[in-house]
């Protein structure tokens, strides 16, 4: 009970949804079945840095925002701590990547390496490795951690200053802007860049990164579905992948949407022109579909 406010979202399974609740410092579980909610780790309204166990209670997060799976565990963007820690099915929270609670841009081994705002992450598996990507939107950048080490993927040198930009093209000269967001179709990387309002493609064998929306330059918050230079958003939080190539799941939270992205052209299915609201979808025709309300949507998950 009580009242929190959702972050982003993981499905596990075909019955579970686990999300961040970054105002109460802790990842909660819906049970879709039964619609039973509880509070799964962490203790509402008790920031703090500790691993622990669903027994005793002792683990602790820091307004996480992003929480992916791998199939066996569950990864949360410990935003507040710098930290992306480990938690089990049976509730067990661990640390996994981050040295220290202090923003920072060091790539290295897990326990030595630092983070600058993670905000939420993706495992992407392939024939070669499964890979940890993870979204930092105080440090504008995409860090890859590969089970034992974490590198600087997109921009891929690393510095100190925040690199604020918005630049499509290869690695090393890509930028982004408080991105918040990131998923994948099984192959590629999407990510919601937030602060240019604007989706992003991210081709993972080339690390070549473009844009889903209005060219480099014009990132002015609007409305607008349509064909991939035309759209616009208003401040997109999250994507999830719809398990076919180039198809993206986002959440738009300015505009109280959420959008389909297919190859760059988006369209609306939730969300009405009739702005903030609480609805569910009903009525409507093939032609004019009920799409309901939302109201400021953050997380989605498939």
């Amino acid at each position: 009970g009580g009242a929190f406010v959702p972050g982003r979202a993981a499905t596990v399974g075909s019955d579970d949804v686990y999300f961040t609740d970054p105002v109460n410092h802790v990842v909660r579980r819906f049970n879709i079945p039964t619609g039973a909610l509880q509070t799964f780790s962490g203790v509402a309204g008790k920031p703090g840095d500790a691993e622990g166990t669903a027994s005793n209670r002792r683990g602790r997060l820091r307004a996480p925002q992003g929480i992916c799976h791998d199939g066996a565990s569950l990864f949360v963007a410990d935003t507040g701590n710098n930290k992306i820690k480990r938690l089990t099915l049976d509730g067990t929270l661990s640390y996994y990547a981050g040295a220290s609670t202090a923003a920072g841009v060091i790539d290295s081994t897990l326990s030595k390496a630092t983070f600058n705002g993670p905000s939420d992450c993706v495992v992407l598996n392939s024939a070669a490795a499964s890979l940890l990507y993870v979204v930092e939107s105080s440090g504008n950048r995409i860090r890859v951690v590969n089970g034992t080490h974490v590198d600087a993927f997109i921009p891929s040198a690393q510095s100190a200053a925040s690199d604020i930009g918005d630049r499509d093209g290869a690695a090393q000269v890509a930028a982004f802007n408080g991105p918040t967001g990131i998923c994948t179709d099984g192959v590629n990387l999407f990510v919601a860049d937030t602060g240019n309002n604007k989706v992003r493609k991210i081709v993972t064998s080339t690390a070549t990164t473009s844009t889903w929306g209005p060219p480099p330059g014009i990132s002015a918050a609007g409305f607008q579905d349509g064909a991939a230079a035309y759209q616009r958003y208003n401040g997109p939080t999250a994507c999830v992948g719809a398990g076919v190539a180039d198809v993206v799941y986002v959440t738009d939270r300015g505009n109280h949407r959420v959008r389909r992205v297919s190859s760059g052209a988006s369209a609306t299915v939730a969300g009405s022109v009739l702005g903030a609201g609480d609805a569910d979808a009903s009525g409507g025709t093939t032609a004019v579909p009920a799409l309901g309300r939302l109201w400021a949507p953050v997380g989605i998950a498939a």
